[in-house]
């Protein structure tokens, strides 16, 4: 008869190998049908603008001070490097787009992972590919805000498991990279804070003290309900600074 700690380690190393086949799966059908589409769809408003941009900064302008740019600036940075790299060429975005697209794809694939297992996960993260940069290849802010939006999700849950305030950091970047890309990471960073929030809450409902986030840190609530305050506070600076017409309101 095989030992016991013979039988558990073929056991872990089997499910290590369908835990990397399944992420194996996941990346490359999704990677190279999403690849197949990535030149389909052209809207000249949006690549006049994303383009537009980035050939301005690659010349040394500057978003906001230079010329008007729709978003928060940050994004026409990135995409200067990319036509750096492939040239000025209205693809040049989209090859960008597709990087940060393949950097997303784990968090989708691990979240799926966590909740359905191994099998299920290949399947859901390619549908969520496929749902995504497919439907329209455009390298638009808000792609960009979806890709931080799901890491952000993957940071919290391993905060409230782990305890670990590293992941909190993760968080805190990715909400922050967020906001300069697009004013409407804000909403992501509310998304974090009431995250965190509720991770407390329902910590401290069922007892749960034996966990490090309570034992290292009981200050997280007070912290989350003054971020939350701050961050009011600079909504309506910012409607204040917008003339606080009754549209600016509602877009925000």
């Amino acid at each position: 008869s095989r030992p016991a700690g013979g039988i558990r380690g073929t056991l872990s190393t089997s499910h290590r190998a369908g835990t990397m086949l399944s992420l194996a799966v996941a990346m490359e059908v999704s990677s190279v049908t999403t690849w197949a589409q990535l030149d389909q769809g052209w809207v000249p408003l949006d690549e006049g603008t994303i383009a537009g941009a980035a050939e301005q900064v690659l010349r040394g302008a500057l978003p906001h001070v230079d010329f008007t740019y729709p978003y928060s600036g940050a994004l026409p940075f990135y995409h200067a490097i990319a036509l750096r790299l492939f040239g000025v060429t209205l693809m040049a975005s989209r090859y960008a787009l597709f990087a940060a697209f393949l950097l997303w794809l784990p968090a989708v694939w691990w979240l799926a992972r966590r909740a359905c297992g191994n099998h299920w996960a290949a399947l859901i993260t390619i549908v969520a590919a496929w749902w995504s940069v497919t439907v329209y290849s455009a390298a638009m802010p808000s792609w960009y805000l979806l890709f931080l939006a799901t890491w952000i999700v993957v940071a919290v849950e391993r905060w409230h498991t782990t305890g670990r305030r590293r992941w909190l950091v993760v968080a805190g970047v990715a909400a922050g990279t967020a906001i300069i890309i697009k004013q409407t990471g804000l909403y992501l960073l509310a998304g974090a804070l009431l995250g965190m929030l509720f991770c407390e809450q329902m910590q401290q409902s069922f007892g749960c003290d034996g966990t490090r986030v309570h034992a290292t840190d009981r200050r997280t609530n007070a912290f989350v309900i003054a971020a939350l305050a701050a961050m009011g506070v600079a909504v309506v600076v910012l409607l204040r600074a917008r003339a606080g017409s009754l549209g600016d309101f509602l877009e925000l």
